[in-house]
């Protein structure tokens, strides 16, 4: 009942603010989803969050859910001495965690400040790795992921325009969607430094492209600090009705960006030591749409990589991984999609083919070897959006 009241309260605050106030606004959707998977998937909130087909058999699995509707409130624009800011707060029902589907989630919470050379913005955001203006058209909620890089973090992000065509990015910012398996953000705030991004970026009317790296420091145990570099590199070009998107990123340990690696930690048993190192993975994907009236269609494909660590293991030392998909050598996608857009309805279909490659053990340097096992799942999915 609780968490019914305190939604009850927000909803209602909501409509007072839009009532007394007619420059903020409120807006969202409403959103059903149906998928039907002819294998079990590593997922996430009840299969809807897709990453890769699991390792066992085939079974079929079908679920209805509409947990990903939600709801933003963005504030009026105020004047302020060097310039003007405005704000944003984003929710949804998709939880916290698994088993707390339907439970009211903080997407987005921000302040931002801006000129015309300048932005600053305070709060919780998409990571720059994730990148607004270059991310997959995709039905399904995954984005692309694991392919895609993905997460929401408190940061503060400064944008200076250097020219009308190239602009810097600069942010730092702490896990927020990190991987909770292994540590995830506690690990960040051990190591008491926050991660730094740094991007440069093109925009002109039928081009944006840029490429920056984000670096990373993690404390994986007491007294042990634990470095991570990332390079990424985008584009999008508009051509008429058609549109191409591409982006590859390259990196160690991704998982608090939902995609493969980590790090391991490696004991030798005659000198009684551990050490850690990164697991490394590189990821491509591109996305193609084209829009015909109030149609559009769409085709998405990724491929990622498991490159394993830039050292070896010996006989004497044991190896314990803090990963996620460490036994998988590369996943494959292709989905095509279709939606219909009335006014402010929308319906959407996407087929989805992930094939993934499960080896029985490893090299040296811990990418995936020996046996393999690769697994093909078939996802149909069907949405039906209602904006507002």
């Amino acid at each position: 009942m609780k968490p019914k009241i305190i939604l009850l309260l927000i909803l209602l605050s909501s409509t007072t603010i839009v009532a007394n106030d007619q420059q903020s606004i409120l807006s969202g959707f409403i959103k059903f989803d149906a998928f039907y998977d002819t294998h079990p998937m590593v997922a996430a909130r009840e299969g809807h969050y897709a990453l890769y087909p699991d390792d066992g058999p085939d079974k079929a699995q079908l679920n209805f859910v509409t947990f990903q509707s939600r709801f933003r409130i963005t504030s009026p624009t105020y004047d302020i001495p060097f310039g003007k800011v405005t704000g944003l707060i984003e929710a949804d029902f998709f939880g916290t965690a698994d088993g707390n589907e339907n439970q009211l989630r903080l997407r987005h919470s921000f302040i931002k400040m801006y000129n015309d050379k300048a932005t600053i913005l305070f709060g919780q955001y998409w990571t720059p790795l994730f990148n607004i203006h270059v991310f997959p058209g995709t039905i399904s909620f995954n984005t692309g992921v694991p392919f895609q890089p993905f997460a929401r973090m408190p940061q503060i992000q400064a944008i200076y325009k250097i020219s009308k065509t190239v602009s810097l990015l600069a942010a730092l910012t702490m896990q927020r969607d990190a991987y909770q398996e292994i540590g995830g953000n506690e690990k960040q705030i051990d190591a008491g430094i926050p991660g730094i991004h740094l991007h440069g970026r093109f925009t002109s009317k039928t081009l944006f492209a840029g490429s920056g790296f984000y670096y990373k420091t993690i404390s994986p145990d007491s007294d042990i600090i634990l470095n991570s570099i990332v390079t990424t590199a985008y584009t999008k070009m508009t051509l008429g009705a058609m549109q191409l998107k591409a982006k590859w990123t390259y990196g160690e340990d991704l998982a608090d960006h939902i995609m493969l690696g980590g790090y391991t930690a490696i004991a030798d048993t005659i000198l009684n030591t551990v050490r850690y190192e990164n697991i490394s993975s590189s990821n491509l994907w591109l996305d193609v749409s084209y829009k015909k009236s109030k149609v559009t269609y769409g085709l998405f494909f990724g491929r990622t990589n498991n490159l394993g660590m830039s050292t070896t293991v010996n006989d004497v030392e044991l190896v314990e991984f803090f990963a996620r998909g460490s036994s998988i050598k590369n996943i494959n996608r292709i989905s095509p999609r279709i939606q219909i857009q009335w006014e402010k309805l929308r319906l959407a279909y996407e087929f989805e083919m992930t094939s993934c490659d499960y080896f029985s053990d490893y090299k040296s340097n811990l990418i995936p070897s020996g046996t393999k096992n690769p697994v093909i799942n078939y996802r149909n999915l069907f949405a039906v959006y209602l904006f507002f």
